[in-house]
Formats: structure tokens, sequence, C-alpha cells
């Protein structure tokens, strides 16, 4: 029971870690994106 519960808290710290990281990983995937976009709206005109 003492190893399940310490397993199911490293889990869950390591998701929250691992969700920071995701969560940063999108930003920085979203604004690559829109400026791209950009990028192919100047070179369109």
């Amino acid at each position: 029971i003492k190893w399940r519960g310490s397993a199911t808290k490293e889990s869950l710290r390591s998701r929250r870690s691992c969700g920071a990281r995701d969560s940063i990983y999108f930003y920085i995937a979203v604004g690559f994106f829109m400026i791209q976009k950009k990028m192919l709206i100047v070179a369109v005109r």
C-alpha cells in the first residue's frame, strides 16, 4: 500500500511537470505557426 501511494504521488508530480512542459511547447508551436502564417500572407502580397 505504501509503495502504491508513493508511486501514484510520483506519477502525479511527473505528470504535472510534463503538463507544464507540454503547455510551453504548445505555446511555442502556436507562436511559430502564427509567424509562418504572417510570413505567408506577406509573401503572397
